[in-house]
């Protein structure tokens, strides 16, 4: 692993923004059946086929190159403190950045508190310093959500928590730890006990991360014939009439787990069509920003169009021009994480 860890696989880095983008396309599509501007479900251009709903298999996407792009960066010298020091320093400062920017905003629209009239615990802003408002308020708590990062920000903090045990185990007794997870994670599904989504329950995202751990670090023993299996397994996900006879989970692991191992056998062909510090290098670079703005952006652009039924041709037109707004807006709280962290380091110098 360690010559591994020193090689960038692009693969991971589409992986990263088709994950993105099929969020992205979901949210715009719901929101603009909810504001009234075009109803693609009942036109005939769905989100969701009987085995496949986009924004899961995104969602699943994402969890599962947060657990793998994790495990390709730990070196043989890993050391937990460096790797929460890292964290910290890279998902809550732009948390915190844009938290306060859309508290601003929303302040100057509303003219008052986005929590004016809300009896909330003070104590509960530490929910919001430790970026899991969003993630507790989907379970009923409430808190000063503003929604940034929705609820699966809190759940990927929760797993970058017990990476560095995760790792552990993954490097010690791989086979083992792969055995043990898997028969919990089945009989956790088929016992579901909980009255929340499946798809927002930490064990069930838990999964997804372990499975991309699992699968970089693997990846030189999955060659090219496991196409046979995942093509298939794509097409039949996308095209099969009627719903499979297995739990939501399960099925949406195995296509997210099969578009995962299909790209990862691209990537002799990534390498050889994709320019270094191209414009992929760069939509990768503010991901965690455009993660982090862009149900802001749909939300309040949708505003505009609330009530007004739009012909496909113009509804179309609105998605790439949202598009642009959230990539600017990530850009723009990029430079403002950049400053940031640069005077903290000049303070941490001075101290």
């Amino acid at each position: 692993m360690e010559a591994e860890n020193r090689k960038h696989y692009l693969y991971i880095d589409i992986i990263r923004i088709l994950s993105l983008f099929l969020i992205i396309v979901y949210h715009y599509m719901i929101e603009a059946e909810l504001v009234g501007t075009y109803y693609f479900t009942y036109r005939g251009i769905p989100y969701a086929a009987p085995n496949l709903h986009i924004a899961m298999v995104g969602v699943a996407l994402f969890f599962m190159i947060s657990g793998g792009g994790l495990m390709l960066g730990s070196q043989k010298d890993f050391s937990a403190v460096r790797y929460y020091k890292k964290r910290i320093r890279r998902i809550m400062i732009p948390f915190y950045l844009t938290y306060l920017a859309v508290f601003i905003l929303t302040f100057i629209g509303r003219q008052e508190s986005p929590f004016a009239g809300k009896e909330i615990p003070p104590w509960r802003v530490v929910l919001t310093l430790a970026g899991m408002d969003e993630y507790l308020s989907s379970f009923g708590v409430q808190t000063f959500t503003l929604g940034i990062g929705e609820w699966f920000l809190g759940c990927l903090i929760l797993l970058y928590l017990a990476f560095p045990l995760v790792r552990l185990c993954v490097l010690k007794k791989p086979v083992l730890t792969f055995i043990a997870v898997t028969v919990c994670y089945v009989v956790f599904v088929l016992n579901y006990p909980l009255p929340y989504p499946v798809h927002t329950c930490l064990l069930i995202k838990f999964y997804d991360f372990f499975l991309g751990m699992y699968m970089v670090r693997w990846q030189k023993y999955i060659k090219k014939p496991v196409l046979l299996l995942t093509l298939p397994v794509i097409l039949v996900w996308l095209l099969w009439p009627v719903e499979l006879p297995i739990p939501s989970a399960f099925s949406n692991n195995i296509i997210s787990a099969a578009l995962f191992l299909t790209l990862m056998q691209g990537e002799e062909l990534f390498q050889a069509i994709v320019k270094p510090n191209g414009l992929l290098a760069k939509l990768c670079s503010i991901s965690y920003e455009v993660f982090l703005v862009h149900h802001f952006v749909i939300y309040h652009f949708d505003d505009f169009y609330e009530g007004i039924e739009l012909p496909l041709w113009q509804a179309l037109l609105i998605f790439p021009a949202e598009l642009l707004v959230i990539i600017l807006a990530a850009l723009l709280l990029k430079k403002a994480e950049q400053l940031t962290c640069s005077a903290l380091d000049k303070l941490n110098k001075r101290l």
